[in-house]
């Protein structure tokens, strides 16, 4: 991801990237894509310029001529994710990235959650979260995704702790899944969602 406050300088950042990749690419033994996140509360973009600002980075990363993935959270309107999608660049979407605090408190119990209305990290910005109460929030937004017509793969993640954690994920319409916390938490269970996954997808 981009850290640049503003979007010229995170266009410019993509470029030093592209420029760097493609000097060591001959380095790396196996082929690989890239995952741009573009939703992390850290960056601070405006999801108003969305659209426009993320087809101008893809632009740059097409440089690369390897499968692009851009990752966005299930804040991000999936119309506007559709018209990303439908960048020649882009080979698959990804979601979700991390709520920022306090947002969709109708659906999120920060204080259950946390024991207080402030966040832990509040001096820091007041950080997000992630892990298995993203499940059904990820899930209804890829059947929102597929509905206003992304026909692009969709690689879903966010709250994935045990194999049964799965289905609701393909049962939206996503292609793939990914894992986070689970790894940290409970890293004994991978392999089953690994297995699983592949039955599955």
């Amino acid at each position: 991801m981009s850290i640049s406050k503003t979007p010229e300088g995170r266009l410019a950042e993509t470029r030093e990237f592209v420029k760097l990749l493609l000097k060591h690419l001959p380095n790396f033994w196996t082929r690989f894509g890239v995952q741009k996140n573009y939703s992390c509360p850290n960056i601070g973009m405006n999801i108003d310029c969305l659209i426009d600002e993320v087809r101008a980075d893809l632009d740059i990363l097409a440089e690369l001529g390897m499968p692009i993935m851009p990752k966005f959270s299930v804040l991000t309107p999936a119309d506007k994710v559709k018209a990303i999608s439908e960048h020649k660049a882009c080979d698959a979407i990804c979601v979700s990235n991390t709520i920022p605090w306090g947002k969709l408190p109708n659906r999120i119990d920060w204080k259950g959650l946390f024991g207080s209305d402030i966040s832990p990290l509040a001096e820091f910005g007041g950080g997000g979260l992630s892990g298995w109460p993203l499940l059904q929030l990820v899930a209804e937004w890829v059947n929102t995704a597929r509905t206003c017509g992304i026909r692009k793969s969709i690689c879903a993640g966010g709250g994935i702790l045990s194999r049964r954690d799965l289905r609701p994920l393909r049962n939206a319409g996503a292609s793939s899944v990914f894992v986070g916390s689970v790894a940290t938490l409970r890293p004994l269970r991978i392999q089953g969602i690994v297995e699983e996954a592949r039955n599955l997808f």
